[in-house]
């Protein structure tokens, strides 16, 4: 059956979900792998559900930070967070989404503001501009406008820079970034490439990476690539320079001898001992060799 084009309407099967393949632009490597962070909140308890559970939101470069349920349950998660969007429910109980506005913007809180409602409100819309509030979805939400309002909003918040993303991380959070990064991109993880990432000075980044992680970032990048390096001669039958390569030597010579120096052997022997160790252990295991 066909994936509903609304998730504010009524919840969602598992079954349907998994049938919905949506194609969004995905992240480029840089500083778009960075995901915003975003607030729901709505006072009925399913569409929050819907909309944190069944709408791919990392796809479209947001990752949902809190769920709440009125203005106050979002006050107070500010108190001890922070965020970069709120998607609120401009009709809730207790605290109406435009009460909760005003609010933030008091408190010196220029978070992007996205409203939600089941009416079309002409003098709700207008209080919604003059709060700065960037868009006003009405209820049920399509799939498709959340697409190109989060969609467009993402890249609206990219062009405001590398600067306000460092502004919106904290120093723990921007050396994690980078080392989620270098797992998945180990053959161009240099120091340049993950400075570039984070939108700062190489120099700057080493030192705040050595602070914060208590090692340079040459020691850790060289030995995640070491590593992974190990792990794919014990698990693959992939030639060794291609192995090298995967994990950021483009010269063969220069891997085999980094590996020597890490492990005390050459590849070579390294995968021989590893086959003789799972066949010791009682493994069938095909002969590899390099």
């Amino acid at each position: 059956m066909p994936f509903p084009d609304s998730i504010t309407e009524r919840p969602i099967a598992v079954k349907e979900l998994i049938q919905f393949r949506p194609n969004p632009v995905l992240y480029s490597v840089g500083r778009k792998t960075l995901l915003y962070r975003l607030i729901i909140a709505d006072d009925e308890e399913t569409i929050r559900n819907g909309l944190t559970q069944y709408f791919p939101w990392n796809q479209v470069g947001f990752e949902v930070v809190a769920t709440c349920a009125n203005g106050a349950e979002v006050l107070q998660f500010l108190n001890t967070h922070e965020a970069d969007v709120l998607f609120c429910d401009i009709r809730m109980k207790n605290t109406s989404g435009i009460e909760l506005a005003e609010q933030l913007r008091r408190n010196g809180n220029r978070m992007v503001i996205v409203f939600l409602s089941a009416y079309r409100d002409f003098e709700y819309a207008q209080e919604a501009v003059r709060l700065g509030v960037r868009q006003y979805l009405v209820k049920p939400t399509r799939h498709s406008e959340l697409f190109q309002v989060f969609g467009n909003l993402k890249d609206e918040l990219d062009a405001a820079g590398p600067d306000a993303i460092i502004a919106r991380s904290t120093p723990e959070e921007i050396v994690d970034s980078v080392r989620h990064y270098a797992q998945k991109h180990l053959a161009v993880a240099t120091l340049e490439e993950a400075s570039r990432m984070v939108g700062m000075n190489p120099h700057y980044f080493s030192r705040l990476f050595k602070e914060q992680s208590g090692e340079n970032y040459s020691t850790f990048i060289g030995r995640l690539r070491m590593e992974r390096a190990a792990e794919l001669l014990a698990t693959t039958g992939l030639p060794g320079y291609e192995i090298g390569g995967m994990v950021g030597y483009t010269n063969p010579k220069a891997f085999t001898r980094r590996f020597r120096e890490y492990f005390g052997q050459t590849p070579g022997t390294y995968r021989k001992s590893a086959c003789r160790n799972l066949i010791s252990g009682g493994h069938s295991v095909r002969s590899l060799e390099e």
